[in-house]
């Protein structure tokens, strides 16, 4: 069941903050929350200048969050994107110019947190060949690690999007021969009941989502054929994916459900591999933009069977309308909620009117 929204980036949260938009977040693994997004200080523009990356940290599952803390101040700074690496470093890539063209473009950089993100790094420009760093909007997205140490990310730079990766916890990166056109934004999630290939559900320009699986072969990794999905409905928003820790043949995607306007944002699920996705959980029926889910491991710690038996989300999203209750100032703002969902609904293949009440 959907928990009350809480504010996290709102006009005045800060002096001189305004206007926020591209949320991300990741939960580390001391069960804190680390909320990202672009501080669009001089205006809502996508090409407005003084944008900053900043991050607010939870450490009671989003009731409360803290200090807004700058990562990064420059330019138009885009796309926060976190991942977490197996020594509990926190690596967060973004670009230093959103919308780059050949004529006019930034770099793709790295800020990292050794202390569960109260302080960042100075930002470093990232080297991922055979694809030279021509700044790149990656994600946004929350990046991913696997079991031996394997760090992923996406970027994408005149309609074509690639994957990369690191096989040394981010020292080298690597990205791959091949690109995918005709989807955009993409998010990543592992697939295929295993941590070697990678699934990207993506935004796109048709009116739907789209999935491509990124498959590895001989130190590189090549993309499937674009799949669009009809049952999930895109009106040419970001969404996200995340697999369950608990199901590994589930998959939860957050999207915008009307296909012409960046509204109703739902979470829809997939209990086949992510073929399918006939079940959708009601988030917010109004205006509302970019999400990002995250699984909340803290709820699964301790590892007895009864904990196993719920997944439990977070979403971050942004609310593009004025009058929401307890969430000032609202237009242009970002919001933090739970779901909690029973195993039931892993079992289910139609909606139910239960699950998209909103509370």
């Amino acid at each position: 069941m959907l928990a009350l929204l809480t504010p996290v980036f709102y006009s005045g949260v800060a002096p001189g903050r305004v206007c926020f938009r591209i949320p991300t977040i990741l939960e580390t693994r001391t069960g804190t929350l680390l909320a990202f997004a672009e501080d669009r200080s001089a205006g809502c523009s996508d090409d407005s200048t003084d944008h900053a990356i900043v991050v607010r940290r939870s450490e009671d599952g989003g009731e409360t969050w803290g200090e807004v803390i700058e990562v990064y101040r420059g330019g138009s700074a885009s796309n926060p994107n976190p991942v977490q690496a197996n020594d509990s470093t926190v690596l967060l890539h973004f670009d230093t110019q959103n919308n780059p063209t050949d004529d006019s473009h930034g770099v793709d950089v790295e800020a990292v947190s050794r202390d569960d993100g109260r302080t960042w790094s100075a930002a470093t420009t990232l080297k991922y060949p055979p694809l030279e760093n021509t700044g790149g909007l990656v994600g946004p997205s929350v990046g991913l690690c696997d079991d031996r140490g394997g760090l992923f990310f996406s970027t994408r730079f005149d309609g074509r999007t690639n994957l990369y990766w690191s096989r040394d916890s981010g020292t080298t990166w690597t990205a791959s021969s091949t690109s995918v056109e005709g989807v955009n934004e993409c998010s990543l999630a592992f697939g295929g009941g295993n941590a070697t290939t990678i699934l990207a559900n993506c935004r796109t320009s048709k009116g739907e989502r789209a999935q491509v699986l990124w498959v590895p072969e001989d130190g590189d990794y090549h993309p499937s054929e674009v799949v669009y999905l009809d049952d999930l409905p895109d009106p040419g928003c970001q969404g996200s994916i995340v697999r369950s820790p608990a199901h590994p043949d589930t998959y939860y995607v957050s999207h915008d459900r009307d296909s012409h306007d960046r509204r109703d944002l739902v979470v829809s699920v997939s209990t086949d591999g992510g073929k399918t996705y006939p079940t959708s959980i009601s988030v917010w029926p109004d205006a509302a933009g970019y999400s990002q889910l995250t699984t909340l491991f803290s709820f699964f710690k301790g590892g007895n069977d009864e904990a196993l038996e719920f997944d439990t989300l977070g979403i971050l999203f942004e609310l593009d309308s004025d009058d929401v209750p307890g969430i000032p100032n609202a237009s242009h703002s970002i919001a933090f909620a739970t779901i909690n969902l029973s195993t039931t609904l892993h079992r289910r293949h139609s909606s139910s009117s239960s699950s998209r009440e909103r509370k």
